[in-house]
């Protein structure tokens, strides 16, 4: 699994009273089942420093970066940020605990609620390309293609889909007088975490 999640960002300016911690709270959110990344700023005094978490499982990644797995069922977990040799805390940081966001499903190159062309013969699902998230690719287990004017729905497995599937979507298209028909898509789909997802979607051709 690739690693990088949404970064979070700590600049921290050590000082005798531990000030200038500062964090941007519009990322602080962690994924169910998966590898969350914490990028922490401290220059050369982050060597100084550990993490602690009873909500988290945390493992350092580089000298400034550390992987974060939910191990909780709470929907918040705290990160408490202490000085090695003196145990004092520096800083502590609450996270909200999510599940991961729906991913958005497309036919070919062509997203959801596009119009298609026949010429593209395989399914996708990923993370919206606003989400900070890497590792964006679902892996497609099962299909399900309905149309207007389809006697029966066509399914199949694996992300390509079936010569029969395209075959009945152009005779659909013919009975409607060559115009535009609406077309319902039903995946399952695997996620990065693991967990299996069903996701609709329509498209007209």
């Amino acid at each position: 699994m690739r690693v990088i999640s949404c970064l979070l960002f700590f600049y921290c300016s050590l000082s005798a009273s531990a000030q200038g911690v500062v964090s941007f709270p519009e990322y602080n959110v962690l994924y169910k089942g998966y590898d969350n990344i914490v990028v922490f700023g401290a220059g050369k005094k982050t060597k100084s420093l550990v993490l602690e978490s009873e909500q988290l499982s945390i493992s350092k990644l580089t000298d400034s970066s550390y992987v974060l797995k939910v191990n909780t069922t709470n929907r918040i977990a705290k990160i408490t940020v202490r000085k090695k040799l003196t145990k004092k805390i520096v800083g502590t940081f609450e996270f909200r605990i999510m599940n991961l966001p729906s991913p958005v499903v497309y036919w070919g190159e062509y997203k959801q609620n596009s119009q298609i062309t026949l010429d593209q013969n395989y399914f996708s699902a990923t993370f919206d390309e606003y989400e900070l998230l890497s590792n964006k690719e679902f892996e497609v287990q099962t299909y399900e293609i309905a149309a207007e004017f389809m006697e029966q729905p066509v399914k199949g497995s694996g992300y390509l889909i079936k010569e029969e599937a395209i075959t009945e979507l152009k005779k659909a298209k013919v009975l409607n007088g060559g115009k535009p028909i609406r077309i319902s898509v039903m995946l399952q789909v695997r996620g990065p975490d693991g967990i299996l997802r069903k996701k609709s979607a329509e498209f007209t051709f």
